[in-house]
């Protein structure tokens, strides 16, 4: 990973919002600008150093994992950034997101740091457009995904329980090569379809019924994410139906997903498609999200997002129809934003899955 040019981005907006330092907390933050991998650490960013901050658990491998010109081992952050930011002039700002308002507080206190203000999305905004090596995990990602399930997917049918499928799904995608899972799995079937965000609960999945699957991986840190919808033993004509009806959304979708084009456009590309199949009210929720080291992180595909699309960005595609007690589906894929046009990067098709 290229830590260097990411610094370089940071310090480059830094100075366009005029701001003499940027202090990080978050995880996806400080493992972006450092690669650290550790649970606790902070990252100070000035125009003419990267300072990381983490207590004595994680001293041994701060030194030897992180990218950054000093280590600092503290007892007390406090004293530490006191210490470390009394020379530097002009506008200081921490990530407000990646702290609680609580922990802020009595850190500003004690350190002395109440004219800090918070920061903008800076971080957030470089990390959207994927790099390289960012894109390559994605796709290990994805894959790790796509066979685990394809080597679970025989043991879906009638009286197994959503759980324990989650469960065996989650178990072969970790043995697989995912140290981590990006959420808790949905596992919805019958009229819990209807559930945007399902829980896997103790309900049996039925024959015949709609049944949704949402999952995904992690390799080197990033995320993958992708849905399934279908119907078990049996096929469901109403539910072919919308399922139709969503891949012909997320196609119309797909096709927009360019350089340059307003992210509204593209939810409003597959909203259009749904809504003239008379389930306008029935899709409920933006289309998509980036997906990256955070699971979900800009840009937001959302009817109410100012945002455009740049190259390198990596964002779900996932159209849903939800009738409250009937049942719904939703289809997601994973789209890489290119040059020369959109790249989807998720293998398994959509179809309207028949699992028996």
């Amino acid at each position: 990973m290229n830590y260097a040019r990411r610094i370089e981005k940071l310090r480059n907006t830094m100075q366009e919002e005029k701001l003499a330092a940027c202090f990080y907390f978050s995880y996806e933050n400080r493992r972006y600008l450092t690669g650290f991998t550790g649970s606790n650490g902070q990252v100070l960013v000035t125009p003419t150093k990267v300072i990381f901050f983490t207590d004595g658990r994680y001293s041994s491998q701060a030194e030897t994992e992180i990218s950054a010109d000093e280590v600092v081992v503290y007892q007390q952050l406090s004293l530490a950034i006191k210490d470390v930011v009394a020379s530097i002039d002009g506008t200081l700002s921490f990530e407000s997101s990646g702290v609680t308002c609580s922990e802020w507080f009595q850190l500003a206190k004690k350190a002395n740091l109440s004219d800090w203000v918070p920061m903008p999305a800076v971080c957030e905004d470089i990390r959207a457009a994927k790099d390289f090596d960012e894109i390559a995990s994605i796709q290990r990602a994805i894959q790790i995904a796509e066979n685990a399930y394809e080597a679970m997917s025989p043991r879906i049918a009638p009286g197994i329980l959503e759980a324990d499928f989650a469960l065996q799904l989650e178990w072969q995608i970790r043995t697989s090569g995912s140290q981590r899972i990006p959420f808790e799995f949905i596992v919805a079937s019958g009229k819990r379809s209807a559930m945007p965000h399902g829980i896997a609960s103790s309900q049996p999945i039925a024959y015949g019924e709609p049944l949704t699957l949402d999952f995904g991986a992690e390799f080197q840190g990033y995320f993958s994410d992708m849905t399934f919808s279908g119907s078990v033993g049996v096929r469901n004509a109403w539910l072919e139906d919308i399922i139709g009806t969503l891949q012909t959304a997320q196609q119309s979708a797909v096709a927009v997903c360019k350089p340059g084009i307003p992210v509204a456009e593209v939810d409003a590309a597959a909203r259009r498609i749904v809504e003239a199949a008379g389930y306008g009210s029935d899709f409920r929720h933006s289309l998509g999200h980036g997906v990256g080291l955070a699971i979900h992180e800009a840009p937001k595909l959302s009817a109410l997002s100012k945002e455009i699309l740049c190259e390198g960005m990596v964002v779900t595609i996932e159209p849903g129809i939800y009738v409250p007690g009937k049942g719904g589906a939703r289809i997601e894929d994973m789209v890489l934003v290119a040059a020369d046009g959109p790249k989807v990067l998720t293998t398994i098709p959509k179809n309207c899955t028949l699992w028996s």
